[in-house]
This record gives C-alpha cells, sequence and structure tokens, in this order.
C-alpha cells in the first residue's frame, strides 16, 4: 500500500543540504517496498541544494526508485528536471494530480544528455 509524507512533517525547512539530510533520515525510517509518495506542495520554498541532497541520498540508499515526489509547482518541477540530468538519473514526479510520470535521460548524439517526461509504464 502506497505511503504519503508531507515534506513539511518531514523537517522544518526544504533550503539547505543539512535540512535535506534530516529528511532522508526521517523517510528512510518508514521506508518500507511500497511506493512512497512526497508532498511537496506545502513548502514555501524548496532550494535546488535541499532536493540536490535529498534525492542523492534516496538513490545512495538504493530507494528512490519507490520515490513519486508530488508538486503544483512548475519551478520544483524544473529543479527535478536538472538534478535528474546533472545525476543522470530517473525522477518520478505527479504534477498537479495528474498520472505519475517519469524523468529519465534520453541521449542524443546532437544534443548530449536531455530528459524527456514518460508515462510510468
Amino acid at each position: 500500500m502506497p505511503m504519503n509524507l508531507n515534506i513539511t512533517d518531514l523537517t522544518h525547512s526544504c533550503l539547505t543540504r543539512p535540512r535535506a539530510k534530516e529528511a532522508v533520515y526521517e523517510i528512510l525510517k518508514q521506508m518500507n517496498n511500497a511506493p512512497l509518495y512526497i508532498n511537496l506542495k506545502e513548502a514555501e520554498l524548496i532550494s535546488m541544494s535541499f532536493l540536490d541532497d535529498l534525492i542523492f541520498y534516496l538513490a545512495a540508499s538504493a530507494n528512490v526508485r519507490n520515490v513519486v515526489f508530488q508538486t503544483d509547482d512548475s519551478t520544483v518541477l524544473e529543479k527535478l528536471a536538472r538534478i535528474a540530468s546533472i545525476r543522470y538519473i530517473k525522477i518520478r514526479y505527479q504534477y498537479e494530480n495528474n498520472e505519475v510520470q517519469i524523468l529519465a535521460p534520453k541521449t542524443s548524439s546532437f544534443n548530449g544528455k536531455k530528459f524527456v517526461a514518460s508515462k510510468n509504464h
């Protein structure tokens, strides 16, 4: 059964790398093999460095593939896409309560690394 967590319940701030580590610690305590939906919608501001470390440590623990990031903010979605490109990792997301999709790398000999949104197959 999927689990749902609000990012604001995991840390008091979504601005720094130490707060991301704090959030990952709380996430890992609650993880099981079920999909985990992390609601980013209620955070007032989410920094690139916070998201980067959050995803980095989830990936290092081999749990990022079970996580779906929920957002209604296009700038947060852009940050997730940039991180996916930098880390060369697939990131699952749900934008505005639509279907779960994946930010997935697509390489091209013409323009290098490029990310496209695809449905979760």
